[in-house]
């Protein structure tokens, strides 16, 4: 540099000025890269934290599709198996129409075993 813009620079206060701004700007500039830095690093975490939750939400979706499928297989059969039941409940029910059927039977043959025991001689009941 020449003399004259040495001279010219030197007595120049708004370049002075504006040197100290900069350098308040460039430390000021410092800070903000620190906060960045930080801010990145907790981004960067919150990305983490959501793709484990993402990684838990597609195995709770996995589980959920499989139940469903399992309670829907699950309600075919029982409806596979409800001509069964409604079967077996008739036969029940007839059984139970012999059965009682059959105590009245019985009991008539009692009645008339007590009756003949009666009439018989040397028979006690």
């Amino acid at each position: 540099m020449n003399q004259v813009q040495a001279s010219v620079i030197e007595k120049n206060e708004e370049l002075k000025g504006m040197l100290a701004t900069v350098d308040k700007v460039n430390s000021s500039l410092d800070g903000t890269v620190a906060k960045t830095d930080q801010t990145l690093t907790l981004l960067s975490q919150v990305v983490d934290y959501n793709q484990s939750t993402l990684q838990l939400n597609n195995k709770m979706l996995s589980y959920s599709t499989t139940t469903g499928d399992n309670i829907k297989a699950v309600h075919q059969s029982l409806e596979e198996l409800a001509p069964y039941m409604n079967q077996l409940d008739s036969m029940l029910k007839d059984l139970s129409k012999t059965a009682a059927k059959d105590e009245q039977h019985l009991q008539g043959i009692l009645e008339s075993t007590k009756s003949l025991n009666n009439k018989t001689p040397g028979v006690t009941p």
